[in-house]
């Protein structure tokens, strides 16, 4: 693996009906942080599936939350990665109208930072920040020599 500077790089988007390429992304990171959340929301609204054309249900386990996250998401066709998710705690009643899947986004994401899983740990430097744990770049390591 080789670090290349940002400066030295750059690739234009293979999405298709986006036309983000570096250039664009170097004038978007001098925004304000207000305009930048505007521009990735119109940058999201040109590639998101409409709700009518289809949508996709994800089936959790409270009690098995991040494997079965990993799971459901790996088993997702890249078409579909466009569209909206719908999340369900399987054995809980409930209706995503939002509520579901902000609690599915907190919950994975205390469980990904959460040192005891050894993805992220706390900085040695500052405890209020996180950096990648060395399991993880294990994990990164290995797959990278699968490839």
């Amino acid at each position: 693996m080789k670090f290349v500077p940002a400066t030295e790089y750059a690739i234009d988007t293979n999405v298709k009906d986006t036309n983000v390429n570096y250039q664009e992304l170097s004038t978007v990171a001098s925004f304000p942080f207000q305009q930048k959340v505007e521009w990735l929301k119109q940058q999201f609204s040109t590639i998101h599936t409409p709700w009518e054309e289809g949508h996709m249900k994800i089936k959790i386990r409270r009690s098995n939350m991040l494997q079965d996250s990993v799971d459901a998401i790996e088993s997702i066709d890249i078409a579909d990665m466009r569209k909206t998710f719908r999340f369900e705690f399987i054995g809980e009643p409930g209706l995503d109208a939002g509520g579901v899947a902000r609690e599915w986004f907190h919950l994975l994401s205390e469980q990904l930072f959460n040192p005891d899983f050894g993805l992220f740990l706390y900085s040695s430097v500052n405890q209020m920040c996180m950096q990648v744990g060395k399991a993880s770049l294990m994990n990164l390591v290995l797959n990278l020599t699968d490839v």
